[in-house]
């Protein structure tokens, strides 16, 4: 399609409406995306790979050129083609989605880290296998530590302790841990009357509001 060149236009505005509009085309304009997630240039990359994402049908070459992209050098480009594998939910293989979601949680930069992190919510068979890497996240600071609590609290017996322990960490968010523990409800009393005698001042806090 003649929109596949304004891909990298200098225009924010003119590449997020080239991208909604690719998107909306359809089958037509995958070979010129799949072509465009090559580029040397990291913005025409980035708005290929998220144009992909609005594919209903993705097939198997755009899936693996997403794929490819979510190791990109380029932090936009990586957090683009994230964000597309969330889009295309359960029509991605677990395995492949689960690898590349963990990896970017561990990303420098806090664009990646937020598109990754976003992937796990609706897939939640993806939790287990990277409870550490999330329980790590909630202890950083920035706009993907809350989303990382919430994602520990859906982990079962094991999402107190998760919980409680990044709770201790300085640099974790103390009410939307509080918050996840609460969502918990009647098996995380025990822990948090447990901790709301804690020596730690933080982790007393995050129990009360917890319990309250």
């Amino acid at each position: 399609p003649d929109l596949a060149p304004r891909l990298g236009d200098p225009s924010d505005r003119i590449r997020a409406e080239a991208v909604r509009a690719l998107g909306a085309i359809g089958a037509p304009a995958l070979p010129p995306l799949v072509d465009a997630c090559s580029s040397e240039e990291a913005r025409i990359r980035s708005a290929a790979a998220e144009a992909l994402g609005f594919s209903a049908a993705p097939p198997p070459d755009a899936v693996r050129a997403i794929l490819d992209r979510a190791r990109d050098g380029a932090a936009e480009v990586r957090a683009a083609a994230l964000r597309s594998l969330t889009r295309w939910g359960d029509l991605v293989p677990e395995a492949d989605a689960r690898a590349a979601m963990t990896e970017n949680l561990r990303h420098e930069d806090e664009s990646v880290r937020l598109a990754a992190v976003d992937g796990f919510i609706d897939r939640p068979a993806m939790l287990p296998p990277a409870a550490d890497d999330l329980e790590a996240l909630a202890t950083q600071e920035g706009d993907a530590a809350p989303l990382a609590a919430f994602l520990l609290g859906r982990l079962g017996a094991e999402a107190p302790s998760r919980l409680l322990r990044a709770l201790k960490d300085d640099r974790s968010p103390v009410e939307p841990i509080a918050e996840a523990l609460a969502r918990i409800g009647r098996p995380a009393v025990p822990a948090l009357n447990e901790a709301a005698a804690s020596d730690s001042p933080r982790v007393r806090r995050g129990a009360v509001l917890a319990l309250g």
